[in-house]
Protein backbone atom coordinates (compact mmCIF):
# COMPACT_ATOMS: atom_id res chain seq x y z
CA UNK A 1 0.00 0.00 0.00
CA UNK A 2 2.89 2.01 0.86
CA UNK A 3 4.15 1.91 -2.46
CA UNK A 4 1.04 2.60 -4.08
CA UNK A 5 1.01 5.98 -2.47
CA UNK A 6 4.58 6.90 -2.95
CA UNK A 7 3.59 5.91 -6.64
CA UNK A 8 0.75 8.14 -6.62
CA UNK A 9 2.27 10.79 -5.28
CA UNK A 10 5.27 10.65 -7.90
CA UNK A 11 2.92 10.96 -10.35
CA UNK A 12 1.02 14.07 -8.77
CA UNK A 13 4.44 15.16 -8.73
CA UNK A 14 5.64 15.02 -12.47
CA UNK A 15 2.22 16.27 -13.12
CA UNK A 16 1.87 20.02 -10.71
CA UNK A 17 6.32 19.93 -12.25
CA UNK A 18 4.78 19.69 -16.13
CA UNK A 19 1.88 21.71 -15.67
CA UNK A 20 2.92 24.40 -18.12
CA UNK A 21 4.00 22.66 -20.70
CA UNK A 22 0.60 20.48 -20.33
CA UNK A 23 -1.40 23.79 -20.62
CA UNK A 24 0.36 24.82 -23.84
CA UNK A 25 0.25 21.09 -25.80
CA UNK A 26 -3.63 21.14 -24.61
CA UNK A 27 -3.92 24.60 -26.44
CA UNK A 28 -1.95 23.60 -29.92
CA UNK A 29 -3.83 20.26 -30.10
CA UNK A 30 -7.48 22.21 -29.52
CA UNK A 31 -6.56 24.84 -31.93
CA UNK A 32 -5.39 22.65 -34.93
CA UNK A 33 -8.72 21.00 -34.16
CA UNK A 34 -11.09 23.73 -34.47
CA UNK A 35 -8.59 24.54 -37.46
CA UNK A 36 -9.63 21.36 -39.19
CA UNK A 37 -13.01 21.37 -37.97
CA UNK A 38 -13.70 24.07 -39.64
CA UNK A 39 -11.76 23.50 -42.90
CA UNK A 40 -14.26 20.63 -43.50
CA UNK A 41 -16.66 21.32 -46.15
CA UNK A 42 -20.11 21.57 -45.12
CA UNK A 43 -22.13 18.13 -45.38
CA UNK A 44 -26.18 17.69 -45.96
CA UNK A 45 -27.73 14.52 -46.21
CA UNK A 46 -31.17 13.62 -47.55
CA UNK A 47 -33.31 10.76 -46.04
CA UNK A 48 -36.87 9.48 -47.56
CA UNK A 49 -38.49 6.47 -45.95
CA UNK A 50 -41.15 5.47 -47.56
CA UNK A 51 -43.50 2.37 -47.91
CA UNK A 52 -43.86 0.46 -50.87
CA UNK A 53 -46.18 -2.29 -51.63
CA UNK A 54 -44.27 -4.11 -54.63
CA UNK A 55 -47.20 -6.31 -55.00
CA UNK A 56 -49.42 -5.49 -57.87
CA UNK A 57 -53.41 -6.18 -58.14
CA UNK A 58 -52.34 -9.38 -60.85
CA UNK A 59 -50.66 -11.08 -57.90
CA UNK A 60 -53.85 -12.66 -56.13
CA UNK A 61 -54.85 -13.59 -59.51
CA UNK A 62 -51.97 -15.24 -61.34
CA UNK A 63 -51.07 -16.96 -57.80
CA UNK A 64 -49.68 -20.49 -58.59
CA UNK A 65 -49.32 -19.63 -62.22
CA UNK A 66 -46.28 -17.35 -62.10
CA UNK A 67 -43.22 -17.75 -59.57
CA UNK A 68 -43.04 -15.17 -56.85
CA UNK A 69 -40.68 -12.47 -56.81
CA UNK A 70 -38.57 -12.07 -53.86
CA UNK A 71 -38.00 -8.72 -52.06
CA UNK A 72 -34.47 -8.24 -52.81
CA UNK A 73 -35.30 -8.20 -56.53
CA UNK A 74 -38.01 -6.39 -55.76
CA UNK A 75 -35.61 -3.50 -54.64
CA UNK A 76 -33.05 -4.26 -57.60
CA UNK A 77 -36.02 -3.82 -59.82
CA UNK A 78 -37.15 -0.57 -58.23
CA UNK A 79 -33.28 0.47 -57.86
CA UNK A 80 -32.96 0.24 -61.72
CA UNK A 81 -36.11 2.01 -62.42
CA UNK A 82 -35.24 4.74 -60.39
CA UNK A 83 -31.51 5.05 -60.98
CA UNK A 84 -32.51 4.34 -64.83
CA UNK A 85 -30.91 7.23 -67.01
CA UNK A 86 -34.06 8.86 -67.90
CA UNK A 87 -35.07 9.32 -64.72
CA UNK A 88 -31.44 10.76 -63.51
CA UNK A 89 -31.50 13.21 -66.57
CA UNK A 90 -35.01 13.98 -65.31
CA UNK A 91 -33.55 14.85 -62.01
CA UNK A 92 -30.16 16.37 -63.37
CA UNK A 93 -32.55 19.07 -65.21
CA UNK A 94 -35.46 19.62 -62.71
CA UNK A 95 -32.68 20.49 -59.52
CA UNK A 96 -31.17 22.84 -62.11
CA UNK A 97 -27.85 20.85 -61.76
CA UNK A 98 -27.06 20.49 -65.81
CA UNK A 99 -26.96 24.40 -65.83
CA UNK A 100 -23.29 24.11 -63.94
CA UNK A 101 -21.55 21.57 -66.92
CA UNK A 102 -20.91 22.98 -70.65
CA UNK A 103 -20.64 19.42 -72.66
CA UNK A 104 -22.07 16.20 -73.09
CA UNK A 105 -19.10 14.39 -71.37
CA UNK A 106 -19.54 16.10 -67.86
CA UNK A 107 -23.32 15.89 -68.27
CA UNK A 108 -22.57 11.82 -68.37
CA UNK A 109 -20.43 12.16 -65.37
CA UNK A 110 -22.50 13.81 -63.47
CA UNK A 111 -25.61 11.37 -64.25
CA UNK A 112 -23.09 8.62 -63.34
CA UNK A 113 -21.86 10.29 -60.37
CA UNK A 114 -25.64 11.10 -59.21
CA UNK A 115 -26.10 7.40 -59.56
CA UNK A 116 -23.18 6.32 -57.81
CA UNK A 117 -24.54 9.29 -54.60
CA UNK A 118 -28.01 8.03 -54.34
CA UNK A 119 -28.20 4.76 -51.99
CA UNK A 120 -31.34 3.21 -52.08
CA UNK A 121 -31.63 0.44 -48.93
CA UNK A 122 -34.84 -1.70 -47.29
CA UNK A 123 -36.93 -4.60 -48.41
CA UNK A 124 -34.49 -7.04 -46.08
CA UNK A 125 -31.73 -6.58 -47.59
CA UNK A 126 -30.32 -3.92 -44.75
CA UNK A 127 -30.34 -4.43 -40.84
CA UNK A 128 -32.25 -1.54 -40.19
CA UNK A 129 -35.47 -2.76 -41.90
CA UNK A 130 -34.76 -6.34 -41.79
CA UNK A 131 -38.03 -7.09 -40.41
CA UNK A 132 -40.06 -4.17 -42.21
CA UNK A 133 -39.16 -5.86 -45.67
CA UNK A 134 -41.72 -3.31 -47.31
CA UNK A 135 -39.81 0.10 -46.20
CA UNK A 136 -37.08 1.70 -48.19
CA UNK A 137 -35.62 4.48 -47.30
CA UNK A 138 -33.78 6.68 -50.40
CA UNK A 139 -30.82 8.83 -48.68
CA UNK A 140 -28.59 11.35 -50.72
CA UNK A 141 -25.97 13.26 -49.86
CA UNK A 142 -23.99 17.03 -51.07
CA UNK A 143 -22.65 20.01 -50.11
CA UNK A 144 -25.88 21.49 -50.24
CA UNK A 145 -28.61 21.50 -48.22
CA UNK A 146 -31.11 22.28 -50.74
CA UNK A 147 -29.74 20.19 -53.40
CA UNK A 148 -30.33 16.88 -51.44
CA UNK A 149 -33.69 17.81 -50.70
CA UNK A 150 -34.56 18.20 -54.29
CA UNK A 151 -33.07 15.06 -55.36
CA UNK A 152 -34.33 13.15 -52.75
CA UNK A 153 -37.41 15.09 -53.34
CA UNK A 154 -37.92 14.41 -57.10
CA UNK A 155 -36.79 10.91 -56.65
CA UNK A 156 -39.47 9.93 -54.63
CA UNK A 157 -42.60 12.06 -56.78
CA UNK A 158 -40.89 10.36 -59.64
CA UNK A 159 -41.39 6.33 -57.77
CA UNK A 160 -44.95 8.04 -56.65
CA UNK A 161 -45.87 8.92 -60.13
CA UNK A 162 -44.51 5.38 -61.63
CA UNK A 163 -46.48 3.37 -58.56
CA UNK A 164 -49.77 4.99 -59.41
CA UNK A 165 -49.47 4.84 -63.05
CA UNK A 166 -48.35 1.08 -62.31
CA UNK A 167 -51.11 0.94 -60.43
CA UNK A 168 -53.55 1.86 -62.86
CA UNK A 169 -52.29 -0.20 -65.54
CA UNK A 170 -52.63 -3.47 -63.42
CA UNK A 171 -56.01 -3.19 -62.20
CA UNK A 172 -57.11 -2.22 -66.24
CA UNK A 173 -55.26 -5.55 -66.86
CA UNK A 174 -56.86 -7.20 -63.92
CA UNK A 175 -60.48 -5.82 -64.86
CA UNK A 176 -59.72 -7.47 -68.88
CA UNK A 177 -58.16 -10.94 -67.16
CA UNK A 178 -61.48 -11.04 -64.91
CA UNK A 179 -63.46 -10.25 -67.99
CA UNK A 180 -62.57 -12.77 -69.84
CA UNK A 181 -62.29 -15.48 -67.35
CA UNK A 182 -66.31 -14.71 -66.68
CA UNK A 183 -66.58 -14.71 -70.35
CA UNK A 184 -65.04 -18.19 -71.05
Amino acid sequence: MNEQLTQIYGYLHGMWRYRWSALVVTWLVAILGWILVFSLPDQFSAKAVVYVDTSSVLKPLLKGLAPETDTRDELQIMTRVLLSRENLMTVVRETDMDLEVNSTAQKEALVEGLAGAIKITGGGSGKRWEKASKVYEIAFQSDSANRAYQVVSKLLNTMIEDTLNSTRTDTVTAQKFLDTQIAE
